[in-house]
């Protein structure tokens, strides 16, 4: 099984030079450093579970895995996951379908009848969600680890935490990859998220820290002005390919922050205080 015959729930939180690390909860692979993050280092061998959370001075990161080469052009990136109804992908990078049985409350086990060859922890560091049989209730529980799917596809996996209510079999339920599980630049075509953007240019299938808050210079977008250069327009905000523009031609775009320092008319930046995690 994912997490085996235990469940190690105890983890440091570590302040070293102004830096402290948050390991997810149940650790269970990815555990070869808690020192000092070096958020200016990619790593081939994964240091600490992705997803962990890390501060350094006013800054946020978020340990991530790179799914394509990023070229540390200061622009967002995003998670490459496609959602699992997406048009033409579903069900590729996660699941939506029927709970394989019947469980009671508190079961922390949970066989879901994903169709497709998983492997051991795939899913590990994202999120179960359940429905109850009226489709009104549902409740998220972080999945701690994954079984490799059985000959006939079904998945079993290991929540943090047990389900808050009873469930029947054929239930619907979905499950998510960790959202810090494929991190790739921009498509630009409209129907991505911006999770942060990387400090270094980082190999593909590299693990890495992507800053996720805090002060962080973001590169300017061709396709508008940018925050501080019109009056009262200080939130900022995601372009299709990462980069950033001012408020009043972002409709409903992905807002990712605010103007840092005072600007003058027609004089604007990109130095923003990052908020997306």
């Amino acid at each position: 099984m994912g997490l085996g015959t235990t469940r190690p729930v105890n983890y440091d939180l570590r302040n070293q030079n102004g830096a402290n690390v948050w390991i997810p909860p149940n650790p269970t692979i990815g555990m070869k450093s808690i020192s000092r993050p070096n958020v200016y280092a990619q790593n081939a061998i994964q240091q600490v579970p992705v997803g962990t959370i890390a501060t350094v001075d006013q800054r946020k990161f978020a340990y991530s895995l790179a799914g394509g080469t990023l070229q540390g052009f200061s622009r967002l990136l995003i998670d490459a996951s496609y959602i699992p109804s997406a048009s033409g992908q579903t069900d590729v990078d996660g699941f939506e379908g029927n709970i394989y049985a019947a469980y009671a409350a508190g079961t922390q086990e949970i066989e879901i009848e994903d169709g497709t060859d998983r492997a051991v922890n795939y899913y590990q560091g994202g999120y179960f969600t359940a429905f109850n049989a009226d489709g009104i209730r549902s409740t998220t529980i972080r999945i701690a680890a994954s079984d490799v799917a059985t000959s006939v596809n079904n998945v079993t996996l290991h929540l943090d935490d047990g389900l808050p209510w009873a469930v029947v079999e054929h239930d619907f339920c979905a499950a998510y990859r960790n959202p810090y599980n494929d991190i790739t630049e921009s498509v630009s075509n409209g129907f991505e998220s911006f999770m942060g953007v990387s400090p270094i240019a980082v190999t593909s299938g590299y693990y890495f820290w992507l800053q996720i808050a805090g002060p962080a210079w973001i590169a300017q977008s061709a396709a508008a002005t940018i925050p501080g250069y019109t009056v009262d327009l200080r939130d900022a905000f995601a372009w299709r390919d990462g980069t950033c523009i001012v408020g009043s031609t972002a409709g409903t775009l992905q807002r990712i922050g605010y103007a840092l320092g005072k600007s003058i008319s027609t004089t604007g930046d990109t130095y923003i205080m990052l908020q997306l995690g």
